[in-house]
């Protein structure tokens, strides 16, 4: 039979042990969760349009996850879309990742296609650019940012 004091001693040992597994289980979670967390969202556009918002160029998107079928509405204003990386996948399909506005800030990865010299497909949404840049057309834009941050002379 064990003495009270002996008792506590024990149960002392047992929480003090406890809680450093508790510690190290919670470091060893923490670095597996940001090493496996992926830097950005793919995102499907179903649609998108553009706008001039304090004189300032936006991009709207309405975008579905892969395995969803909700439509999360995200913004990416000008400045966002300078700094975004655009991959070339292939040669008539670009990835972009970039900032992007929908209740808080994220980052998302969604696709621009190439469908001829001045057309291009932002989903479901049909793009014309022109090539004679003088035109004021509301896609111009984004075309623009999208061929200069891949590294295509326009």
């Amino acid at each position: 039979k064990q003495s009270p004091e002996a008792r506590k001693r024990r149960n002392r040992r047992i929480i003090f042990w406890l809680i450093v597994l508790l510690i190290i289980g919670t470091i060893i979670g923490v670095i597996i969760y940001f090493s496996v967390r992926k830097e950005y969202d793919n995102v499907i556009v179903k649609s998108a349009q553009t706008e001039i918002v304090n004189n300032k160029k936006v991009l709207y998107l309405n975008t579905i996850r892969p395995n969803s079928t909700q439509i999360t509405r995200y913004t990416i204003d000008e400045d966002q879309l300078l700094t975004a990386r655009v991959n070339i996948l292939n040669n008539t399909n670009f990835q972009i990742i970039s900032n992007a506005s929908s209740l808080g800030l994220s980052r998302i990865s969604f696709n621009i296609v190439r469908e001829g010299v001045e057309k291009f497909k932002l989903g479901e949404t049909n793009i014309y650019a022109p090539i004679s840049g003088n035109t004021n057309n509301q896609w111009n834009w984004l075309i623009s940012i999208v061929t200069q941050n891949a590294g295509i002379p326009s």
